[in-house]
């Protein structure tokens, strides 16, 4: 389930890293002295994160809705296969319990990166 979702992640962070080791700042912490793995890892990586960051807790949504058909084929239970047993047996408030949890948890991790994205990146205060 989470090979798609790991290239596509992989995918964003070379891009961004190239990007951003394309900026004028990476040129003049190299130009101080420091060493490539200081550059990369002190100044390049902290800025490419940050759409990493996101696209990874968008995927972790995405890889919870396929959980669902994985606990149904391989018949292990979960939140999902609560969710098919309570669609065929119409208990309504467990269905709307696990919808709401499943909203409530994805608003909290949405909430959280925007908070990384402030402890990351100053300039997003």
């Amino acid at each position: 389930m989470a090979l798609y979702p790991m290239a596509h992640v992989a995918r964003l962070t070379r891009a961004t890293m190239s990007d951003v080791l394309r900026e004028p700042y990476i040129d003049a912490a190299r130009a101080r002295g420091l060493s490539t793995r200081s550059v990369v890892w002190k100044h390049a990586f902290k800025n490419s994160s940050l759409p990493v960051l996101t696209i990874v807790v968008l995927q972790a949504g995405t890889l919870l809705s396929g959980a669902v058909a994985v606990e149904y084929v391989y018949a292990w239970p979960g939140l999902g296969q609560l969710a098919l047993q309570a669609i065929q047996f119409r208990d309504f408030p467990l269905v709307q319990a696990i919808v709401v949890f499943g909203a409530v948890s994805f608003v909290l991790l949405n909430q959280l990166v925007d908070v990384l994205h402030a402890v990351i990146d100053p300039r997003v205060r």
